[in-house]
């Protein structure tokens, strides 16, 4: 009899615990998708503020912009019809990177790299077909890298969605609370100190390689294209580092 009532006993705590694990998993899970909505809102509306700052500039200022830049007046035309239809991605593509940034944290590469392998098959074959068939050119070329960015973006925000990770769209457009920007200004603050002061270098390359004429600023072109090929493999193993780093420290903490 005490035999059976043991047995009873274990198996009725064994249901339960059964029971309850389920639940305190899905707790879980919720948690830590109201975690990242709360981190992620600040961020997005910051992205997509500056995005149709950039869209504004971009379409509006494309003149004084590529005479800065030291662009010949025979290359306008087709500069600014490149220029023009590019930014009418940058709003989502900076939202779509903060996705991105936020599937990187949550320790989830895959999905990006799936989605960019799908996105650069449509930019590769949008390029084919505009540019070689269709005999679009350069305004092929833009069409083809915006509709493949408009994809890899939304499908990253998609994935956040599907997770319950983002936050409502609405919100979006809701100034963020003194609390909310505190933090993030001072983290976003001296990385864009060091991004900026990288780009202008950039910036400034390309400017002086435009007053040589074309020639020069074609092979800087050619030149740049292959630095920033292979300045991504750096930038995977930054990005992992980043990742992987604030969970490091928590266990060392801890112990």
């Amino acid at each position: 009899n005490n035999n059976k009532n043991n047995n009873k006993n274990n198996n009725k705590n064994n249901n339960k615990n059964n029971n309850d694990q389920p639940v305190g998993v899905v707790a879980d899970a919720e948690a830590r998708a109201a975690s990242v909505r709360k981190a992620v809102r600040p961020c997005l509306f910051a992205a997509l503020i500056g995005g149709l700052g950039l869209t504004c500039g971009l379409l509006f200022a494309t003149s004084p912009l590529l005479s800065l830049l030291g662009v010949p007046s025979d290359l306008h035309p087709l500069a600014a019809a490149y220029i023009h239809i590019r930014a009418l991605a940058m709003p989502l593509q900076l939202v779509g990177m903060v996705c991105n940034s936020t599937l990187i944290g949550v320790k989830d590469a895959l999905t990006p790299f799936r989605i960019t392998l799908l996105a650069g098959a449509v930019n590769l074959l949008g390029d084919a077909a505009l540019c070689f068939g269709f005999r679009w050119g350069l305004v092929g070329a833009a069409i083809a890298t915006t509709a493949s960015l408009w994809l890899y973006q939304g499908l990253q925000i998609y994935e956040l969605h599907r997770r319950s990770m983002l936050p409502d769209v609405t919100s979006w457009m809701s100034v963020p609370s003194q609390s909310e920007i505190r933090p993030l200004v001072q983290y976003v603050g001296p990385l864009s100190f060091v991004v900026w002061t990288r780009v202008a270098g950039f910036l400034l390359m390309g400017a002086a390689a435009a007053y040589l004429g074309t020639p020069a600023l074609a092979a800087h072109q050619v030149a740049f294209s292959l630095f920033a090929f292979l300045a991504v493999f750096g930038e995977s193993l930054g990005q992992t580092a980043q990742t992987l780093l604030p969970g490091l420290m928590g266990r060392q903490g801890e112990g």
